[in-house]
This record gives structure tokens, C-alpha cells and sequence, in this order.
């Protein structure tokens, strides 16, 4: 189980939005599992 980040529910919100959402970050941050956990709320 990962811990869901602040940033979360700003990006599950924004996904809501028909624009383009970039998640961008130094390696190693997380950026896929953040992926992978939105991928999975939203089914």
C-alpha cells in the first residue's frame, strides 16, 4: 500500500478538466506509481 500524496486529489480534480495534465519531476519521485494510483481510482 503507498501513501496517497497532497497532491492527489489536486491532479484526480484536474483530470476532471478536458486540458492536457503534465506531472513532471525529478527521478525517483514517484511519478509512475502516482500514475498507477490515479489509474486505479478512476476505474
Amino acid at each position: 500500500m503507498f501513501k496517497k500524496r497532497e497532491i492527489f486529489s489536486v491532479i484526480k480534480k484536474h483530470l476532471e478538466w478536458e486540458e492536457i495534465t503534465l506531472i513532471a519531476g525529478a527521478r525517483q519521485v514517484g511519478r509512475t506509481t502516482l500514475m498507477k494510483q490515479l489509474q486505479t481510482e478512476m476505474k
